[in-house]
């Protein structure tokens, strides 16, 4: 029956998947780390302050892109149990991942690395994945990221949100307090 409860939770959430811009304006980012594996870097994680919004980015700019959806998919794995509170939403993130990333494969190459830019936004009451094609360049403090393409924005449950950001900082060594105060949830 947990079963039967989680898909449904799985449908109704993509069902409520809209492709539209993120407005970045206002955004400052207060952390950033660069990915790296293997002895080469794949992206950064940022801690971004988005006008009272907390987010969390993963901006992938690597040739691995199936490597590091498949280390998404691990930590999600263990940091939310299948018979836990939060695995329907992390089990709704990893698979927008993967079907974003598969879009990004499908499309044509302008050089050897592919983008995917991932957020997790806590917004008040709300939070939000947003899964868009980044274009990048290299910048003097890192990877600046020049415009995105939308691929899918998705609510997720505001305790998830606010968790899977603090999980996904401390596993990079960054301190979530620098989004302090993170905004609170009143509901799930």
């Amino acid at each position: 029956m947990r079963r039967i409860a989680g898909v449904a939770l799985v449908a109704l959430w993509a069902a409520a998947a809209v492709a539209e811009p993120t407005d970045r304006s206002r955004d400052a980012i207060v952390a950033r780390k660069v990915i790296e594996a293997r002895g080469r870097d794949h992206g950064e994680l940022r801690l971004v302050r988005r006008g009272g919004a907390a987010v969390v980015q993963t901006l992938l700019v690597t040739r691995s892109l199936k490597r590091a959806v498949a280390r998404i998919r691990d930590k999600e794995a263990a940091n939310w149990p299948q018979d836990g509170h939060g695995y329907g939403a992390s089990r709704v993130y990893v698979e927008a991942v993967e079907e974003a990333a598969a879009q990004v494969l499908e499309a044509p190459r302008t050089d050897r690395h592919r983008r995917l830019l991932i957020e997790i936004e806590l917004s008040g009451n709300a939070g939000r994945i947003a899964l868009s094609k980044p274009t990048t360049r290299a910048g003097a403090d890192g990877i600046t990221l020049v415009t995105s393409e939308p691929i899918t924005r998705l609510d997720v449950p505001c305790s998830w949100a606010r968790r899977e950001i603090a999980l996904i900082a401390g596993d990079a060594g960054l301190d979530v307090d620098k989004l302090a105060p993170l905004p609170g949830c009143a509901g799930p």
